[in-house]
């Protein structure tokens, strides 16, 4: 008799154009072999070239599933600089937000860095007591659509297989950079990466 996978679930919005959202985050939890639900916050028309309308779902019927203690907050530069009031332009500022961000109540802050200027990317993790940070060389490419959705799906998919935090977060880094390496082109804007990419170890 086979093992039943672990179970994740996925609030957020339905991206049509498949590289995204919902879409983003079940093909993510497909590839870690988690089994994927979701609950759908709102109804996008986009594709590679933007976002033409958003239907968001009655509040009635997305009632409030998290609370500010969540395991981890993975906020992009621009989500980061709404949620702490601070600028964020450099590694530096990405370190005192991720404090900002513990200090605040999360357990722990993972800040993106795919849009800090300069030639790499840098992602910081601080856990209230550890600091980790992540640093590749920056790409030009235009696969990045969905890259934080991809993100934080697989660093749940890993918590959801009882992984370590860090270990949970090493893999998911490692999954989104090859997902991007080998993204298909699709679109004439930006594209989504490549979610059958593999999974390391």
């Amino acid at each position: 008799m086979s093992h039943a996978p672990p179970i994740a679930l996925t609030i957020a919005g339905s991206d049509s154009g498949g590289g995204a959202g919902i879409q983003a985050d079940l093909k993510t939890f497909h590839a870690f072999g988690v089994f994927g639900t979701s609950a759908v916050t709102a109804v996008t028309a986009q594709n590679t070239l933007g976002v033409f309308a958003v239907h968001p779902i009655p509040v009635g019927v997305v009632r409030a599933q998290l609370d500010a203690l969540a395991t981890l907050v993975t906020p992009n530069l621009h989500e980061a600089r709404i949620l702490t009031g601070r600028e964020v332009r450099t590694v530096d500022d990405a370190r005192a937000c991720s404090r900002a961000l513990v200090e605040m109540g999360a357990s722990a802050a993972l800040v993106k860095g795919g849009h800090l200027e300069g030639d790499e990317a840098v992602d910081v993790l601080w856990d209230g007591t550890d600091e980790h940070v992540w640093r590749r060389p920056r790409m030009e490419t235009r696969s990045t659509h969905g890259t934080g959705c991809t993100l934080s799906a697989a660093i749940a998919a890993g918590l959801a297989h009882g992984r370590p935090l860090l270990t949970a977060v090493n893999q998911a880094i490692q999954y989104v950079a090859r997902a991007i390496y080998s993204a298909p082109g699709f679109g004439g804007g930006r594209g989504p990466l490549n979610h059958f990419a593999r999974v390391g170890d």
